[in-house]
């Protein structure tokens, strides 16, 4: 999915779907953006929702 997305520079296929139908990821996205958040910050968000999820 990834790959093809960013040779064709657009989000990959699976995703628009979820990002349009939920307010809250495209407020998030929006905020991470000018916050210029870090793929640390980002790590530890991804590693911190999914131990919360076990």
């Amino acid at each position: 999915h990834d790959l093809a997305a960013k040779s064709r520079n657009s989000v990959s296929a699976d995703l628009p779907e979820y990002i349009m139908e939920k307010d809250i990821v495209r407020a998030a996205l929006r905020t991470a953006k000018k916050h210029n958040v870090t793929d640390k910050q980002w790590e530890d968000f991804i590693k911190r929702i999914t131990k919360d999820s076990k």
